[in-house]
């Protein structure tokens, strides 16, 4: 029916329990919702779902070649801490958007 649910959007967190992190693997907005918040809405939760478990810092994982993913990142405040090279199969280089959880 046309008022059942449905998904708009969804946030991928990989948790590295090792050093308290997590990667934001995948950030996804059915395309028309873009541009209306709710990707950012995405990363408030996930920053507060990182305080509820203790989690020191947030990462974003993205492709060079993907511009508004990283103007994305950054205008969330996320700034840029890494790259590797190794991570995608189609040989583009990933990079890494840092932010503190806390």
């Amino acid at each position: 029916s046309k008022d059942a649910p449905s998904i708009i959007g969804y946030a991928v967190i990989h948790l590295e329990h090792s050093f308290s992190n997590a990667v934001i693997k995948h950030v996804v907005v059915d395309t028309p919702y873009r541009r209306s918040g709710v990707g950012r809405r995405l990363l408030t939760i996930a920053q507060r779902w990182a305080l509820e478990h203790d989690i020191r810092q947030l990462f974003i994982e993205t492709q060079t070649q993907n511009y508004p993913s990283i103007q994305f990142c950054q205008s969330c405040g996320f700034t840029f801490c890494g790259f590797n090279d190794q991570v995608f199969p189609n040989n583009d280089i990933g990079i890494y958007f840092g932010k503190s959880a806390r």
